[in-house]
């Protein structure tokens, strides 16, 4: 008999606010059903769902919501998660909820149509909100240091949480916030580096779950893709984002459907209309 519970978690077919629960779950060593859904199941569900939203966690037939509940859950059975350690346990947490702080500031320069508008909100975010907090984070990293539990190589669910969120930035997605600008904070990279070192994320990343691969081509301006590269980039779904000369247009207009970009190619097929 399996020591642990029956587990499905459920979520769209990206990372999201997922990831960091599904590299935990795998991390540990812990079973779970990782169910990936359309937009149009999710919306077939939503009513019957515990506040209307994804993602959620099936134990044993009970269904739970959160992601930050969620992931520790994860943690608490694959022993990412200090549960002997109440002290450890708080700075683990007071690092997951400033986390999710700082991606709520975030989330108005996604949201936000006007495009100067967009632009002034995420400049000031790279100027000053995200160095904020990130330079607030390496210091409670640097704190956690000096308990004997955070000094060895096991991996605790703060850190996961910590490299979907540098990965997401590294990435290049959002126009105005450079992909560097997680680069000059020492522990946050040694997280970063740490857990995408880590055999069970390497391997977690080869398997197959059911995600195209994606390469979004338009010139290097916002204009008609934009909204495409944000829709990807908050729902956390990765993709190549190619940035072509403005001169190499003409040349490969007429090997694209309706002679014109953005195109969006799916696993080799190429499609377009914005």
């Amino acid at each position: 008999m399996s020591p642990f519970p029956s587990i499905k978690l459920t979520y769209f077919s990206f990372g999201g606010r997922a990831e960091a629960a599904r590299l935990a779950f795998y991390i540990g060593g812990v079973p779970f059903e990782d169910e990936r859904i359309s937009y149009e199941a999710f919306g077939a569900k939503k009513e019957s769902l515990p506040l209307g939203q994804l993602p959620v966690l099936e134990v044993d037939g009970e269904v739970l919501t959160q992601s930050n509940a969620i992931l520790r859950y994860a943690g608490r059975l694959g022993g990412l998660y200090p549960t002997s350690t109440p002290f450890a346990a708080l700075k683990v947490d007071e690092v997951l909820h400033a986390l999710s702080e700082m991606a709520e500031q975030m989330t108005p320069a996604f949201r936000e149509k006007d495009l100067n508008k967009k632009k002034v909100m995420r400049e000031e975010l790279a100027a000053v909100t995200l160095p904020r907090y990130a330079g607030l984070i390496e210091a409670r990293l640097a704190k956690m240091k000096e308990l004997p539990i955070f000094q060895s190589r096991d991996v605790f669910v703060h850190e996961i949480a910590i490299y979907v969120l540098v990965k997401s930035m590294r990435a290049g997605y959002i126009d105005h916030i450079p992909t560097t600008i997680f680069d000059s904070y020492k522990l946050l990279n040694e997280t970063f580096e740490k857990i995408s070192e880590h055999p069970k994320v390497k391997e977690w990343y080869s398997l197959s779950h059911d995600a195209p691969k994606l390469k979004l081509t338009y010139v290097p301006v916002p204009g008609r893709a934009e909204h495409i590269r944000l829709a990807l980039f908050i729902g956390g779904i990765e993709f190549e984002d190619e940035r072509i000369p403005f001169e190499d247009v003409p040349k490969m207009s007429p090997a694209l459907p309706f002679n014109q970009i953005p195109v969006l190619e799916v696993d080799g097929e190429v499609v377009s209309q914005s």
